[in-house]
C-alpha cells in the first residue's frame, strides 16, 4: 500500500542519513540552490507523485497487469539510461533485459497463467 511505501522510503532515508553525514562523503560539497529545488522535485515529482499514481492504479487494474507492469519497469529504467542519459549497454544490461523480459513472457504464455478462480 502507499502507507507502507511512504513507511519504508522514510525508514530508508534515516537509515542512510547517518552514514552520509558521518561517511565524509559531503567534504567539501556546498549545493546551490539549484540543485537542492532539483532534489526536491525528484524526491516528491519523480517518487513521491509517481508512488501516488501507481498505487492509485493497482487498485484499479487487474493482478496481472500490475505484475507484468513491475517486471517491466526495470527493462525501461535501463532503456531510457541509455537513450537520454548516455549510459553504457553492455552485456550484463542485455543479459537483464533479455532475462527480465523472457520470464515476463514466460509467465503469460497461456499454460503459466493463473485465473482468480485458482487463487
Amino acid at each position: 500500500t502507499l502507507e507502507t511505501t511512504f513507511c519504508q522510503l522514510c525508514t530508508a532515508a534515516l537509515v542512510m542519513l547517518p552514514y552520509v553525514l558521518l561517511g565524509g562523503h559531503l567534504h567539501g560539497l556546498a549545493p546551490a540552490p539549484s540543485t537542492l529545488f532539483l532534489l526536491l522535485v525528484v524526491g516528491i515529482v519523480h517518487t513521491g507523485l509517481v508512488y501516488i499514481l501507481f498505487f492509485s492504479a493497482v487498485g484499479r487494474l487487474p493482478a496481472q497487469t500490475t505484475a507484468v507492469l513491475s517486471y517491466v519497469d526495470p527493462v525501461t529504467a535501463i532503456l531510457l539510461a541509455t537513450l537520454f542519459l548516455r549510459q553504457p549497454f553492455g552485456p550484463a544490461e542485455l543479459c537483464g533485459t533479455v532475462l527480465i523480459l523472457g520470464a515476463t513472457l514466460a509467465n503469460e504464455l497461456p499454460g503459466n497463467r493463473t485465473t482468480e478462480a485458482q487463487s
